[in-house]
């Protein structure tokens, strides 16, 4: 892996030669688009948990409680339409027309 691509903050926290990085190209320009920390066993374990318990919380709420949720999300879709698509497109390495 190029140094280069591996984000300064990740550099300095990471003192094991054992971590690992993922790195995302646009697949229409190969350019770099950012390069993350992996998640470990322990970290994934931890969002896993994670998860499980925000299910247990959803699952006890009401209708008009995830209606309410639903609806936040519908509205941040519609007014992030095209950065949605922009990135849909990049990430896909697909044109928008």
């Amino acid at each position: 892996m190029n140094p280069l691509l591996i984000p300064n903050t990740a550099r300095n926290a990471s003192n094991s030669a054992d971590a690992k990085f993922i790195t995302c190209y646009d697949p229409s320009t190969g350019s770099h688009i950012a390069t993350v920390p992996a998640d470990d066993a322990y970290g994934i374990g931890q969002k896993i948990g994670q998860a499980g318990a925000a299910q247990r919380h959803w699952k006890t709420s009401t209708f008009d409680e995830r209606r309410r949720v639903l609806k936040s999300i519908q509205r941040w879709l519609l007014d992030n339409k095209d950065l949605c698509a922009r990135v849909a497109c990049r990430d896909t390495g697909k044109t928008s027309k």
